[in-house]
């Protein structure tokens, strides 16, 4: 269950999702109308662009599909398509090895003195298969408490524990972003730069 359904569910507020959506047919009238102002400003342009990209040739798309597997079948000896497919192979069983060793790591920093790993014919695959069990009982562990903490500073300025080592940029605000052109398409409608609409 998606977090947003959970928190609408412990605090009632997923009847207000039935409600009608009045908004929305009005926001996308502005955004029409500034989609048709771009178009409208910068037509040489965008016919101009239209005119380069008619030229180019359409770019070849080798990871779709199975193109690349065909292609090196019909063009290529059976040697080096035996080649090309242990190379595939390799690849993905590389792939398969990073994971391990990240789950191995992490599973080490885990305070328990044994993990249990269930059977698998791959042993990489139990591994995988416990590392991802593990992750979810913590998730499980901690979301009520990470919920509680939220309800307890709910409309309070307050910084949640931090998880990683990056800052958020504070100066960005999407609803002022998002607010700011349907402010302007109003303008450009002849209407009041505010949101009484």
């Amino acid at each position: 269950m998606p977090i947003t359904v959970f928190f609408d569910q412990e605090n009632g507020t997923d009847s207000f999702l039935k409600l009608e959506d009045l908004r929305e047919p009005k926001e996308e009238f502005y955004l029409q109308l500034g989609i048709q102002e771009y178009l409208r400003t910068y037509k040489e342009e965008i016919e101009e662009r239209d005119r380069e990209q008619a030229l180019e040739k359409p770019y070849l798309q080798t990871w779709e599909n199975n193109f690349r597997d065909e292609y090196v079948k019909a063009n290529e000896s059976k040697e080096f398509y035996d080649l090309y497919l242990h190379d595939q192979r390799s690849s993905e069983q590389l792939e398969i090895n990073e994971w391990v060793m990240v789950a191995v790591e992490s599973m080490r920093k885990i305070p328990q003195r044994y993990i249990a790993i269930d059977s698998a014919d791959d042993w990489r695959i139990a591994v995988l298969t416990a590392y991802e069990k593990i992750r979810r009982e913590r998730v499980i562990d901690i979301i009520f408490d990470a919920l509680k903490m939220q309800l307890e500073h709910k409309g309070e300025r307050w910084n949640y524990p931090r998880c990683f080592d990056f800052e958020l940029n504070e100066t960005f605000d999407f609803r002022k972003m998002s607010g700011g052109r349907i402010l302007e398409e109003r303008v450009l409608n002849g209407e009041p730069a505010d949101y009484n609409f």
